[in-house]
């Protein structure tokens, strides 16, 4: 019986890569962030990460 092994780099990627979904909304988009960051031990600096990622992958400049 094996675990599974939890691969901080490619949690890591598919936080970083996530793109804001045409039909999602800000709100939404948040939340997902935030459940892709629990397996990346972002958590000291999670604002900063959070902040960066919502500059780089949201759809609408203007929110």
């Amino acid at each position: 019986y094996y675990a599974p092994v939890n691969c901080q780099i490619a949690n890591r990627y598919k936080f970083y890569s996530r793109q804001q979904q045409e039909n999602e909304t800000l709100t939404e988009y948040i939340a997902v962030l935030r459940h892709l960051s629990a397996s990346c031990n972002v958590d000291t600096f999670f604002s900063q990460v959070l902040r960066d990622r919502l500059i780089s992958g949201i759809i609408n400049p203007h929110c």
